[in-house]
């Protein structure tokens, strides 16, 4: 079930950023996955991703951008998220994108 968003901005009212785990975009539509909950918002990812505090998130792909403190691993191409999603890496980026996450992860935790 989906509860319907007016976007970011919407969710961020409702709930913190540091807590959104995933954001996913299909078409013209974009989840935003919050704990147990899925908001739908009618916005690219592009825009959405100008809204985010990128200290916390790493777009891994051209349909997904993720918050680097809910990554429970990294098994091959694929980003596996504490609440159970499996996020795929863009392969021709994958080295620079893993990079990345490792690099966030580490300035989080100083």
């Amino acid at each position: 079930d989906v509860a319907p968003s007016r976007g970011l901005g919407d969710v961020y009212k409702r709930q913190k950023q540091r807590e959104i785990s995933v954001i996913e975009s299909e078409g013209r539509v974009v989840y935003i996955y919050h704990g147990d909950e899925k908001y739908r918002a009618y916005q690219r990812l592009n825009t959405i991703e100008q809204k985010l505090n990128m200290k916390y998130f790493l777009r891994c792909n051209q349909s997904y951008i993720i918050n680097v403190e809910q990554v429970d691993g990294v098994i091959d191409y694929d980003f596996h998220m504490k609440n159970g999603m499996v996020i795929p890496i863009r392969k021709r980026d994958k080295k620079d994108i893993v990079q990345k996450y490792y690099q966030k992860k580490s300035e989080l935790n100083d």
